[in-house]
């Protein structure tokens, strides 16, 4: 593909590629890969390739998304939440009747625009208590078909988690803004909302190896099983979603970063003529063709003293 499209832009759109500087599409590996790929093509010719930053967004967001099972499990109620309103105009008109007006719906999750994910947790926060109605109301009308009371009360069950709640309001901060997240103040929102319910307590049967004699290779107890439900979701799901944020945005700003450093200078022009210099010396080895060492003084002639 990538050697079809490069053809295409010489021969039929005559493109002159010496000319181009930057190049910029999704992060997918015949348009973006290390090897034989449209940015690979592209970058002997100067056009240096810089990745589109919301696509570049949206896989941090899907990296931190399947991290860990209560990551993966939240989305999947959302989704499970907007297929069962959405999918009977009756079960639509019930959530209607409990919601007030102008509240928001449940949404789509989209598979390409984390926007998408924003509004629907949003919706979710903001008309939690209206589709926890809803919801009640569905699963306890006795003239309700059975499967749609069975799948009323299993959401009613997953929504009225703590662990859940949590997350609510974890992945709505978030999805907002990328800015510090204190684990207490979530987890008194999340109380706050269910104020009767604790973590769950996760039982799990131990496999422990008869110890013989003197052998001090024997397995000791798992340390997570002596911690606190609440210790444990903080130790599994809290933290190493942050971890999977901050490693993959540290990651992929590396690439943004190296172009600002090139270009930032041209925002500063106050430094002294000597960092000027240095800076324009830097964007000659990327623009040998487009940069010379005059561009010093014809920046320091409207700025240096």
């Amino acid at each position: 593909m990538a050697d079809l499209m490069f053809n295409y832009l010489i021969t039929e759109l005559e493109i002159d590629f010496r000319k181009c500087r930057r190049q910029s599409y999704d992060n997918a590996a015949n348009m973006a890969g290390r090897y034989n790929s449209m940015q690979q093509k592209y970058s002997k010719q100067f056009a240096r390739f810089i990745p589109c930053t919301g696509h570049s967004l949206n896989l941090v967001g899907h990296s931190a998304v399947d991290c860990c099972f209560d990551a993966v499990n939240f989305f999947g109620i959302i989704n499970e939440i907007n297929t069962f309103f959405s999918s009977s105009t009756k079960r639509w008109a019930v959530l209607k009747s409990f919601l007030q007006l102008q509240s928001k719906v449940p949404k789509y999750l989209s598979d390409t625009r984390w926007e998408a994910h924003a509004k629907a947790t949003e919706a979710i926060l903001e008309s939690y208590r209206a589709v926890i109605d809803a919801l009640s109301h569905l699963y306890s009308d006795v003239n309700e078909k059975d499967d749609t009371r069975l799948q009323a009360n299993n959401l009613l069950q997953k929504m009225e988690e703590l662990e859940f709640v949590f997350v609510l309001y974890f992945w709505t901060r978030v999805l907002r803004h990328f800015h510090k997240l204190d684990f207490d103040e979530l987890e008194q929102q999340a109380k706050a909302t269910l104020p009767n319910v604790n973590y769950r307590t996760v039982t799990r049967r131990q496999r422990v190896r008869k110890q013989q004699g003197n052998d001090e290779n024997a397995p000791g107890p798992d340390v997570l099983d002596e911690l606190s439900s609440r210790d444990k979701f903080r130790i599994k799901s809290f933290i190493p979603i942050l971890d999977v944020l901050d490693a993959n945005l540290r990651r992929r700003a590396t690439v943004y970063s190296d172009v600002a450093q090139m270009f930032s200078f041209l925002a500063n022009l106050t430094a002294s003529k000597q960092e000027i210099q240095q800076c324009v010396e830097l964007l000659m080895e990327a623009h040998p063709e487009d940069v010379d060492l005059r561009l010093t003084d014809e920046l320091c002639t409207f700025t240096c003293t």
